[in-house]
């Protein structure tokens, strides 16, 4: 019974992420104000096949990503532009600011110490933080170099 209430209540997680991505790529793709940023390769690993594909429709519709492949249960998104990212971490200002404030704290601990304080704060929030979902969904949280990169980018920008 346990086992079945976890895999519900991460169902639930997941599509609230996903509803809320598609969203806010809706949002960012009626006007980008965010000049192009560099392009980058990810790998997402999720926990299923089924989850694998939902996660390459969202990124390849929302444009976020040139390419994309499904490796059973991994996600290789070619070209993710960090430019749609920060346009999508734009539209909820509590999670822009956040990032804002982070990025310029740990932009001077180089890339490793950054993304490791940057991805301990985001798992130390709450599950049902809106923050903590937008910067998940946008594709921020996945690879060290999208965070390195926005995370520069916001630095020097911001």
């Amino acid at each position: 019974m346990n086992t079945r209430l976890r895999l519900t209540a991460a169902t639930v997680v997941a599509a609230t992420a996903f509803g809320l991505a598609s969203t806010t790529a809706q949002a960012a793709t009626q006007h980008e104000t965010v000049p192009r940023a560099p392009v980058a390769t990810q790998v997402i690993t999720t926990g299923s096949n089924a989850e694998a594909r939902a996660v390459a429709r969202t990124m390849s519709s929302n444009g976020v990503a040139d390419s994309v492949e499904v490796k059973g249960s991994s996600v290789v998104a070619k070209g993710v532009n960090i430019g749609k990212i920060i346009a999508l971490i734009k539209k909820s200002k509590p999670a822009w600011q956040w990032l804002v404030k982070n990025s310029k704290k740990v932009y001077h601990l180089g890339k490793t110490k950054a993304v490791r304080y940057i991805r301990h704060e985001i798992d130390n929030m709450k599950w049902y933080s809106p923050i903590k979902w937008v910067l998940k969904a946008s594709g921020f949280y996945s690879s060290a170099d999208v965070i390195w990169s926005v995370v520069t980018w916001v630095y020097h920008h911001a």
